[in-house]
């Protein structure tokens, strides 16, 4: 019988002039994708290093925060090799950094061993997962990444998520105009000062001051003409009499001109939105000593009853009895823990992010048209169950180190897979199925490899198991828990690869006759998976 190698046929390659430029066209593309996640990492890298102050470090912290806030407050989980988590933070770092002046508090907690209690007293299993509280308690949640549609700003939508499906507390709206304004003072100090001047006050000698002074001190440039705009737009609703609003012809059209100056700021929401348009409302009429205005949608003269967000709410996933069996997992029987580990298990086998490269792997047996044997496929489950447990168990004393060796594997081997599907469909032999050998070391290493991934977007409920295996040390529980992670993650992969051995080999001989069409296939199957781990290991799925 040949021997099978990873050898490449450099001349056949040479042969094929068309191949090698598609190859060499791969490989810019690769080298531009590389330089463009380059720039667009360190683009958003600042807002990283401005939000730590939002970061959640520890379960007293957490309590303190939830408990002890004025208004809701919204917090992404997330873990640390989160492909998904890193593609939000961004546009949740921009709700945190404006916390002080939204009707929502934003953080965030980042699974650990300091946090993990944090994650399973409210059931968080996969990260992202956004939870709002309210007085304490957990009245709405999204799991996974959001979605913006045509035109939409990310950053809006995670917004109306918190504030319009989750019911505003009493204490976080504002109860007079007077609080509607110095909220929009506060937006307008931070974001619009810098071209319009400082406002130094609501009163009227301070308004009528800086009236007179905004425009002398505006900026030279396209700033200094909206400066101006403005100014003289005041100035025309003190001469006859009519609020700012009317000068501009409604409510909304004054929204919508203060809207247009995202032209300068890019990150003003909607809320920092209508509250600079009521500030300018407000002063136009403390010019002219009139009664600050006062609209419908205020509900001034309503008494804060969430009833905006009550129907959202009503379809909102309750959460205090996962608290409490969360609270209760320190008393966890045997039968408990080891069903949570079981469960835990079998979701990391078949978590999303790991996927492709099963894919991957079932391609590679069917093209072999070997039939695997029982002892293998065990083999192959016992493998992964291990890589489960060694990549948790690194968390557990290396969380960073283990966080490294994830971000390096995933688009090494997902670049592997690729180069591989290429070469296949151009007829490059690779022999990718020699990687399945009589010794079986191809095939424990793929799947203690697929182990070791498939903690990515699963990381909080395997770490909480195996806490909840280091809590309980060589008890009947910590092991029985053990066991049943290993059943939960190997069992299911073993059965999978089984199957696709059995059906592959009849599948081989079936078409024998067109092996060259099965390499073709299996090559668009290999690519396809691959460019998809790519691009997840790059967060741009």
């Amino acid at each position: 019988m040949p021997r099978r190698s990873m050898r490449l046929d450099l001349r056949g390659f040479q042969r094929r002039r068309s191949a090698g430029a598609f190859l060499v066209a791969a490989v810019i593309l690769a080298a531009a994708l590389s330089v463009y996640m380059f720039h667009r990492e360190a683009g958003i890298g600042t807002y990283y290093l401005e939000v730590n102050e939002y970061e959640i470090p520890n379960e007293a912290v957490f309590d303190r925060i939830i408990s002890t806030s004025d208004k809701p407050v919204a917090v992404m989980f997330e873990s640390p090799t989160c492909p998904v988590c890193k593609k939000m933070k961004p546009y949740w770092s921009v709700l945190e950094r404006k916390s002080d002046v939204l009707p929502v508090a934003f953080y965030h907690i980042m699974a650990g061993t300091a946090t993990i209690k944090v994650f399973q007293r409210y059931g968080v299993e996969e990260t992202p997962t956004f939870i709002v509280f309210v007085d304490g308690k957990p009245v709405l949640r999204h799991v996974g990444g959001f979605q913006a549609g045509p035109g939409e700003d990310l950053t809006e939508v995670m917004l109306s998520w918190a504030k319009g499906a989750l019911a505003l507390a009493e204490a976080s709206a504002p109860r007079s105009p007077r609080e509607f304004a110095e909220r929009g003072l506060r937006v307008y100090q931070v974001e619009c000062a810098r071209c319009h001047g400082v406002i130094g006050g609501l009163s009227l000698e301070e308004l009528r001051d800086w009236l007179d002074n905004a425009a002398k001190t505006a900026v030279a440039g396209e700033a200094d003409v909206a400066v101006r705009v403005l100014n003289g737009r005041l100035r025309e609703a003190i001469r006859e009499g009519k609020l700012l609003s009317e000068v501009y012809g409604g409510w909304d059209q004054l929204v919508d001109a203060v809207r247009s100056m995202r032209k300068y700021v890019p990150d003003l929401v909607s809320d920092e939105v209508e509250y600079t348009a009521y500030l300018l409302d407000y002063i136009s009429a403390v010019l002219q000593g009139r009664e600050p205005p006062v609209y419908p949608w205020m509900n001034l003269n309503i008494t804060p009853s969430l009833v905006e967000g009550e129907e959202a709410a009503g379809n909102a996933t309750r959460l205090e009895a996962v608290a409490a069996a969360g609270e209760a997992g320190a008393a966890a029987t045997v039968l408990v823990g080891a069903a949570s580990a079981l469960v835990a298990g079998v979701v990391s086998v078949f978590s999303p992010c790991v996927l492709p490269l099963l894919v991957t792997q079932v391609s590679v047996v069917v093209r072999s048209g070997r039939r695997l044997g029982v002892g293998s496929c065990l083999g192959c489950g016992l493998a992964a169950a291990a890589g489960v447990v060694a990549i948790g168990g690194l968390f557990l004393v290396a969380a960073q180190l283990a966080a490294g060796l994830q971000q390096v594997l995933l688009p090494v081997v997902a670049a592997a897979i690729v180069a591989a599907g290429l070469a296949s469909l151009l007829g490059v032999p690779v022999e990718l199925e020699g990687l399945i050998s009589a010794r079986r070391g191809g095939l424990m290493g793929f799947c203690a490899l697929y182990g070791v991934l498939a903690v990515q977007c699963n990381l909080p409920i395997v770490l909480g198991v195996l806490l909840l295996i280091a809590g309980l040390g060589m008890s009947v529980g910590g092991l029985a828990a053990l066991a049943a992670l290993a059943v939960g993650s190997g069992v299911p992969l073993a059965a999978v690869m089984l199957a696709a051995s059995r059906g592959g080999a009849g599948l081989a001989e079936r078409i024998l006759a067109r092996n060259e069409l099965l390499n073709r296939v299996a090559g668009a199957v290999l690519a396809a998976a691959g460019v998809y781990l790519l691009l997840y290991s790059f967060q741009l799925v």
